[in-house]
């Protein structure tokens, strides 16, 4: 009896050390692989998946490699649901491979008109505009108090990430709209999931969970580290894939 209450206190121990406290990621942070992840052009096809199959468009991403080894991604929203949905049209530029934010421009294309957002980064200063539909620019001007990264850069961490099952991280980003949002990134495990070629392999699980509680998952290929699939559920009882091509 003595050894059993030996191993229970043991295990009662060692249980705070189970628990992983999600490490801070900044641009350039060392746990992120971003060497290792292939930047390429390419289109993913968005679906409706649940209740039932139904095609919504696409998002293409046209990516610059320049001279001076910064990145440029340019990216293309063209999504149909209902009545509504989202045509966006949005360009990053980022230093490559700390993923050190340099310019972002957005354009989402709604009902009430066009919301534009434009900054640029020199170092932790970022400047610009936002627009609102029609409402006038708003001037952007901040000095930040520790890196960020741009929009857009967190799909990019999660192919980066360590892939163990557990591993969590906080990733802050900028946007011109909400100015600094922190996004939860843990590596929840395996699933299976087809390549374009048809192939299935063992993707490595990313959640992400908004500032908000939207969550969404990225399915990420363990030998390429490749982006495969987006998932996320719009509403209860909706599940919608972004699948690559």
């Amino acid at each position: 009896m003595s050894r059993l209450f030996a191993a229970l206190a043991a295990l009662l121990v060692s249980l705070p050390a189970l628990a992983q406290e999600p490490v801070r990621l900044a641009p350039g942070h060392a746990d992120l692989a971003t060497e290792a992840v292939t930047l390429a052009s390419g289109t993913f096809d968005v679906a409706l998946v649940q209740p039932q199959m139904q095609p919504l468009g696409t998002v293409a991403q046209t990516v610059t490699h320049h001279d001076d080894g910064t990145v440029s991604v340019a990216t293309v929203v063209d999504i149909v649901m209902g009545n509504g949905g989202d045509q966006v049209e949005d360009t990053t530029r980022f230093a490559w491979p700390s993923l050190t934010p340099i310019a972002h421009v957005r354009v989402d294309h709604n009902a009430r008109g066009d919301e534009v957002e434009s900054v640029t980064f020199d170092g932790l200063h970022v400047t610009g505009t936002y627009q609102d539909a029609d409402a006038a620019p708003v001037p952007v001007d901040l000095q930040l108090i520790a890196p960020v990264f741009g929009l857009g850069a967190n799909r990019t961490v999660a192919q980066a990430l360590p892939f163990r099952a557990g591993y969590a991280a906080v990733v802050p980003v900028f946007t011109a709209e909400d100015r600094l949002e922190e996004y939860r990134l843990e590596v929840t495990g395996r699933e299976d999931v087809a390549r374009p070629d048809g192939e299935t392999v063992s993707a490595w699980i990313v959640e992400e969970t908004t500032p908000e509680g939207r969550t969404r998952s990225y399915a990420v290929d363990p030998d390429t580290r490749d982006l495969l699939r987006i998932a996320f559920a719009p509403a209860p009882g909706y599940l919608v894939h972004f699948v690559r091509r």
